[in-house]
């Protein structure tokens, strides 16, 4: 089943980010520190709100806000402090240059540009319910192309995920192949009809049936 176990971590961050205008900024990829295995990390920065989020799944860090002192974002989570130095700009990468959550780091990488896709103009919406052993997981994922490249997001109202990128690591016409990088990683290979979105979902050794129908975006 999808689980995303959510352990407390502090976050501190430091950035310097170029923007045209109010927007939500957001950026994702994998970064490699010594200490455990590479982990997917999302860092978003909303201009308007001057506020940031962070999260890193993999390494059970969940959705952590931060608020900004000068170059300075920082945020409380539980006692660990995460440190992150880098610079991106909107349409392009974020370049982190380094990167310290609790005693995990340092590691630096390099953040590929993932905006949000609310707005984007082929946006299209799906919603429904995993039939996990006694419980109905609601999701919703939206799929756009930014860049001529597909990309997907998903949201886990159960787990208090909104938004959340996910990786297209195939696409063949219709059919995609989507990764939710929590924990125990998480596959959904799905096909997009009129209908909806149908497949797989597959994490460890659970395997279920996808069946997600179309909603407003």
């Amino acid at each position: 089943m999808i689980l995303v176990r959510l352990l407390g971590c502090a976050a501190l961050v430091v950035a310097s980010v170029s923007t045209a205008s109010a927007e939500t900024l957001r950026w994702g990829g994998f970064v490699d520190p010594p200490q455990v295995d590479s982990g997917f990390v999302v860092f978003t920065i909303d201009t308007d709100t001057n506020t940031a989020s962070i999260a890193a799944l993999p390494w059970n860090l969940p959705w952590t806000t931060l608020t900004r002192s000068g170059e300075v974002w920082t945020g409380s989570i539980g006692g660990q402090n995460i440190t992150l130095v880098g610079d991106g700009v909107a349409g392009g990468p974020f370049a982190l240059k380094e990167l310290q959550l609790g005693p995990v780091g340092p590691a630096n990488g390099t953040l590929a540009w993932m905006p949000a896709l609310k707005g984007q103009d082929d946006l299209r919406a799906f919603a429904g319910a995993l039939q996990l052993p006694g419980v109905e997981l609601d999701i919703t994922i939206r799929l756009a192309t930014v860049n001529d490249a597909m990309q997907a997001e998903i949201d886990i109202p159960l787990q208090s995920l909104e938004a959340l990128p996910l990786r297209v690591t195939a696409s063949n016409g219709s059919t995609y192949t989507l990764v939710l990088d929590a924990p125990a990683p998480a596959t959904l290979t799905v096909t997009e009809t009129p209908n909806g979105l149908k497949g797989e979902f597959a994490q460890s050794t659970v395997t279920l049936d996808v069946d997600l129908k179309p909603i407003s975006a």
